[in-house]
């Protein structure tokens, strides 16, 4: 039988395949919008979350891969998208049940910079096609740091905004992996 994408839960970006135990989830906002291309600052930071659902998995899962697909015109290492620098950055970190930060992600240095991302993640050379946006693929495989990184049952993995990205093509994030089970 091929695999099939089976809604999973009530959550309108969760996906499991063949109902397995897979998990595959787009970072949200708490509007239910997964683009990240918006304006936020260092003081009112627009978030993206990531989190396990009670009645999927009451023992958490573990995240394998974050994906991330960012598109613009103009990409150079130097810039962000096609933005230039950014002044505040992208943040991401793991939070608490409670919402306080567990980890950062980015070790008190958001990614401001297309090259910033290399330093989490594998980037490969930019893709600028004939036609349309460039492209950045960036695959931050956090099994590959030794195991899977376990999010617990009520925590969170959150990319924080605190810029001006609304000139962006593109901007967002999956994170896959398994339920506990």
């Amino acid at each position: 039988m091929s695999p099939q994408r089976i809604h999973a839960g009530n959550h309108p970006h969760r996906f499991a395949m063949n109902d397995t135990d897979s998990f595959f989830e787009m970072f949200t906002s708490s509007s239910g919008v997964t683009e990240m291309k918006v304006s936020g600052t260092a003081v009112t930071p627009i978030a993206f979350f990531v989190s396990p659902s009670t009645a999927e998995s009451p023992r958490g899962v573990d995240i394998a891969r974050i994906n991330i697909k960012l598109t613009d015109t103009g990409l150079r290492w130097t810039f962000f998208g096609g933005l230039g620098a950014l002044t505040n950055g992208v943040k991401i970190e793991h939070l608490s049940t409670a919402g306080a930060v567990l980890f950062d992600f980015t070790d008190g240095h958001p990614m401001k910079i297309n090259a910033d991302w290399s330093l989490l993640a594998g980037t490969d050379d930019m893709i600028h096609p004939a036609a349309g946006p460039d492209a950045i693929p960036i695959r931050w495989t956090l099994a590959k740091a030794g195991s899977a990184f376990h999010l617990n049952q009520g925590q969170s993995l959150r990319i924080s905004v605190q810029d001006d990205l609304t000139g962006l093509t593109t901007f967002e994030a999956m994170a896959q992996g398994v339920y506990e089970e």
